[in-house]
């Protein structure tokens, strides 16, 4: 794979609810693109972002895979996110990386939860976004005018089509471009006439979309004020516009698996996908905080988004180049851990497909090997000029299982390869409980607490795992007293006390108060 400058690389992240097609749709782009010569399968465990065992087993997406798309003299660095909620640091950390964050809804069934959770994220993060209605091609799909107010009422932004879809369920064929007013049908998107009876509801799609176009730009409104036309150079010049800042959201129409629509995506990504050097990063240089954007001649800077282990090469740190560029055989320093890392080879992957490259420049993303000081979330670069950018914030764990080794050869590795489980994902931790004295493994929710016990079995450890035990606590919930009279008499002063105790509870919350009701009494100090 050939290396490409900062204007050329676009960071697509892809992120639905899970089931909707994502990895199907990669599979159509690889095919469109020249890159695989046929769409492989989810449930058959064949597709080329699926590559995990795990994955396979399951049929579902376990993490966020690199898949850069080669079209056009551009690098399009698809992301292709985890559906299951329970993976959502996976979904973040892409996220936290991407220039566009490109959200499937199934036609059937609209806006999911996971969806819901997913769009939080890019808003937190200021990424612009993009709607793809996918699955168009099934029965029983809603209209765009349901569709629309669906996405208004749940988001509250503007969501504007882009095209028409030219039918639906088993006979959606393809979309109707409202820029070039043609239609373009079946896999290979070829033009045709726009149909007749689509005219009407095509002028007045074409208006909307001229109208947010014009309203992204104070030069294009006021000449669409004054000429009531804008040509399609300056639509787009507006898209652009409107998509960067967020005015409005832009939607398309697929079939994944028909292959419908996907070519025309692939076309609005090449116009209308952020660039990557448009991105700005929040960092810190030394204790100052600044703004920058992908420059090459700014100093080095890389951001560590991922970390996974290869069977055959090890450890691999995904990473985006802030600034700067990076060169193989060469030296980085990582201001996170403060430990210098000799860099040997540089790789771009494609699933599990690896690239030898010499080169990875600002904006682009690439794959370093066998760091030895690395984590997720770290920041390196130039020695001299020290940086930091700062992680997403990630969610507390919500679901937890008691740990034991299966044998007395993992009791030995078992603490190490839990942390180094938790060093590759944020959302993953493990304690020593004092209380029950067990070893507590945490995560977003069963199949991602599973899915790290099969990984720690990979690495060599076997985990049997156990409900936690609760540790019970007590506390005074009613009034009780209890008294002592001591009495002592062998020759010379005496020794007499009575003690009163009397115990009752306070408001939760309220903590501790002690209280001496002594009156009169004489204690001895002896």
């Amino acid at each position: 794979m050939k290396v490409y400058d900062t204007s050329s690389v676009r960071n697509i992240a892809l992120c639905s609810h899970q089931g909707v097609g994502k990895t199907s749709l990669v599979e159509a782009m690889l095919l469109n693109t020249g890159a695989i010569s046929r769409i492989g399968d989810v449930a058959q465990g064949n597709t080329v972002s699926d590559f995990d065992e795990e994955e396979i087993r399951r049929g579902i997406s376990l993490g966020t895979a690199l898949i850069p798309v080669e079209i056009a003299g551009l690098k399009l660095n698809i992301l292709d996110t985890p559906g299951v909620n329970d993976f959502q640091g996976e979904v973040k950390n892409a996220l936290s990386v991407a220039d566009l964050a490109v959200f499937l809804i199934d036609a059937r069934v609209g806006v999911e939860v996971g969806t819901e959770l997913y769009w939080s994220f890019a808003e937190e993060l200021g990424i612009p976004r993009m709607i793809v209605v996918n699955q168009m091609d099934r029965e029983t799909t809603k209209s765009l005018d349901e569709l629309s107010t669906e996405l208004q009422e749940i988001f509250d932004e503007r969501f504007v089509p882009m095209q028409l879809p030219i039918g639906s369920g088993p006979t959606f064929a393809g979309v109707l471009g409202l820029l070039g007013m043609k239609g373009y049908m079946g896999a290979d998107g070829r033009e045709e006439p726009m149909p007749e009876d689509m005219q009407d509801a095509a002028d007045e799609a074409r208006l909307a979309l001229m109208e947010a176009a014009a309203e992204s730009d104070d030069a294009l409104l006021e000449k669409y004020f004054e000429e009531g036309e804008l040509s399609n150079d300056e639509m787009w010049e507006g898209i652009n516009a409107g998509v960067k800042t967020g005015s409005f959201v832009p939607m398309v129409f697929t079939s994944a698996t028909e292959n419908v629509g996907v070519q025309t995506l692939l076309d609005f990504f090449k116009y209308m996908a952020p660039v990557a050097e448009s991105h700005t990063f929040s960092i810190h240089e030394g204790n100052d905080p600044l703004e920058i954007n992908a420059s090459a001649s700014d100093p080095m800077a890389l951001y560590v988004f991922k970390t996974a282990v290869d069977p055959f090469v090890g450890q691999l740190t995904y990473f985006r180049m802030i600034s700067g560029s990076i060169s193989s055989d060469s030296r980085i320093y990582n201001h996170t851990r403060g430990e210098e890392e000799r860099i040997s080879t540089l790789y771009v992957l494609r699933g599990k497909e690896q690239f030898q490259v010499d080169t990875i420049h600002s904006g682009d993303i690439g794959v370093l090997a066998k760091l030895n000081h690395t984590l997720t979330n770290d920041t390196l670069g130039d020695k001299s000029k020290p940086v930091h950018m700062a992680p997403p914030s990630f969610p507390a764990p919500v679901f937890s299982v008691a740990v034991t080794p299966s044998t007395q050869a993992d009791s030995a590795k078992m603490g190490g390869i839990l942390t180094r489980l938790c060093d590759e994902d944020p959302t993953l931790s493990w304690r020593n409980d004092p209380a029950t004295k067990e070893a507590v493994l945490e995560g977003m929710g069963d199949t991602h607490v599973s899915v790290a016990i099969k990984r720690a079995a990979q690495l060599g450890v076997n985990l049997e795992t156990a409900i936690p035990k609760v540790p019970y606590m007590e506390t005074v919930t009613r009034s009780a007293q209890a008294q002592y009279r001591h009495k002592k008499q062998s020759g010379g002063a005496g020794q007499f006390a009575e003690v009163h105790l009397r115990v009752e509870p306070k408001p939760r919350g309220e903590g501790f108060e002690y209280a001496s009701e002594v009156f009169g009494g004489a204690i001895s100090h002896t």
